[in-house]
């Protein structure tokens, strides 16, 4: 490990080493079909690394309430008429989105909670950010 004055530590020792193509995580055989296929769409949009180990019980749990989320969607479609199970499906639904938008941002795989928020504040109040329209090259689009 590097070492620079005062012991601060390298940057460079204390990121992981990636040895070459990391695999992407298969779901657990305990998934349902219908989990399993969400697990696949989320990790197959992320980079093959975005996804250790530690993140699995929670995108479990972000697979089964967007399967779950789903389902409440159906009903309501089915539901018409009867105000008590609209309103019922309606608080299910808006609790499981809710859950979804939590999981998704601890998971990180939203564009809001990949951004520096102090980054941002820093380019915003100097305006060091570029409007999409005022950006000319590829390089000041990523």
């Amino acid at each position: 490990m590097t070492t620079y004055g005062h012991g601060r530590k390298s940057p460079l020792s204390i990121v992981p080493k990636v040895v070459g193509q990391q695999r992407r995580p298969d779901p657990p055989p305990y998934l349902s079909d219908d989990e399993a296929e969400v697990w696949r769409s989320i990790v197959d949009s992320m980079p093959s690394n975005w996804f250790g180990a530690e993140t699995w019980p929670m995108l479990c749990q972000l697979c089964a309430h967007t399967v779950a989320s789903r389902a409440i969607r159906r009903a309501l479609h089915r539901t018409s008429r009867n105000v008590a199970s609209l309103h019922e499906l309606l608080t299910m639904n808006k609790n499981e989105s809710k859950i979804i938008t939590e999981l998704s941002h601890k998971l990180r795989l939203t564009p809001a909670s990949r951004k520096n928020s102090r980054k941002a504040e820093v380019e915003h109040r100097h305006g060091t950010t570029k409007r999409p329209w005022e950006r000319e090259t590829e390089e000041d689009l990523g």
